[in-house]
């Protein structure tokens, strides 16, 4: 069926659904059962409330509260290192704001891991939608939650990391799962290396490391003209020992999808490079801040 005809029966239906008193959670699962498609509630808002001009629509918030778990140490790693927080106007809506989490990676297991934790912290959560950036040339994985007091709560951590202790305190393994996956690296040398550039949250992953017994250096990276970056890095005698805590779903094996496509990326790079002059070698600025043993 072509698209724009798939498009204007849906319209049609969602409308008689409207007009027989369906709400969105009725409606999205009769869409599902019969056409076999899944719509999101901001999509559904939006044809609700602009293409049919619908404004008996009832606008609340999700009712979330924070608790402490393992899920949400997880969550807050990950929102530390790779996941965004978003606030911008609505597009249907211009005097209200949208809230939403975004995770956009290379790693579908990430963004499904991520996804599911999510759902187990009782938050819709969007599917897992991959995409081709033609920018950067590569495949990425995407997934979004837009729950107001979900994003606020991780925004206010991110500005204000002297409160993460609160929420992580007796899950630090889970806290640095998500650090990891998000920021980290296995080493070909097989040692461990996790990236950032603000030591605040930098402390937080060593502290950690502290509190679980694992041993680690700090190195710092002068970037010349960009911000520096802090290295923490775990010696190849602990690293079996911290991804047996840890259990990350990525980067836990040189073997794993991840490194497998990252190989062959490295491949394309090098292939690229015969034909490109090299840059010149950045200058490395090493600080070792490692604890006493």
């Amino acid at each position: 069926m072509p698209r724009k005809v798939l498009n204007d029966e849906l319209l049609r239906e969602i409308k008689e659904l409207r007009d027989r008193g369906y709400g969105y959670k009725r409606i999205r699962k009769y869409l599902k059962e019969k056409y076999g498609i899944e719509v999101s509630n901001s999509t559904l808002h939006y044809l609700v409330r602009v293409k049919l001009g619908d404004e008996n629509v009832a606008i609340s918030e999700i009712p979330w509260e924070p608790r402490r778990c393992p899920e949400l140490a997880y969550i807050i790693g990950v929102a530390l290192g790779d996941a965004s927080l978003i606030i911008t106007k609505r597009i249907d809506w211009p005097e209200s704001k949208r809230y939403f989490f975004k995770l956009k990676v290379r790693d579908k297991e990430f963004a499904e891991e991520v996804k599911k934790v999510i759902e187990r912290l009782g938050l819709p959560c969007s599917e897992v939608k991959e995409y081709y950036d033609r920018r950067d040339e590569a495949v990425y994985y995407s997934v979004y939650c837009y729950v107001k007091r979900f994003v606020l709560f991780l925004r206010d951590l991110k500005d204000h990391p002297e409160k993460v202790w609160e929420w992580i305190k007796g899950y630090e393994e889970e806290f640095l799962r998500g650090f990891y996956e998000s920021e980290g690296c296995l080493h070909k040398s097989g040692k461990i290396l996790i990236y950032n550039t603000r030591r605040e949250y930098i402390d937080i992953v060593t502290e950690c490391l502290q509190r679980l017994r694992i041993k680690y250096n700090i190195l710092f990276k002068d970037q010349g003209a960009y911000k520096g970056v802090w290295i923490v890095y775990i010696p190849v005698h602990e690293v079996p020992r911290f991804l047996a805590i840890t259990k990350p779903a990525i980067k836990y094996s040189r073997d794993d999808p991840h490194y497998q496509r990252i190989k062959k990326e490295r491949e394309e790079r090098q292939r690229r490079r015969l034909k490109n002059p090299q840059r010149p070698p950045q200058a490395l600025v090493i600080v070792n801040l490692s604890p006493p043993l």
